[in-house]
């Protein structure tokens, strides 16, 4: 079973698919991704928050961040 703290460190470079957009206000902001809905990209890296929270990740080339919970893994992503 992968924990979270696991997953702190396999997300970056992995591939993913952005299933919802929680942000509390959508439009123009690195928290929504109501338009990238369905699409594919690859985690970059964490976001490094000044305050505790939840935890948030870069996607690469773009400005936007995904939070777990809007992201969905592609099969087979986490495997060697």
């Amino acid at each position: 079973m992968i924990t979270n703290d696991d997953l702190l460190k396999l997300l970056p470079g992995k591939t993913v698919i952005i299933s919802g957009c929680e942000a509390r206000t959508h439009g123009d902001n690195p928290g929504c991704l109501c338009d990238m809905k369905g699409k594919a990209f690859v985690v970059d890296r964490l976001y490094q928050m000044p305050f505790v929270g939840t935890p948030t990740w870069h996607l690469r080339n773009t400005n936007k961040r995904a939070r777990l919970s809007e992201m969905t893994l592609v099969q087979g992503a986490l495997e060697p």
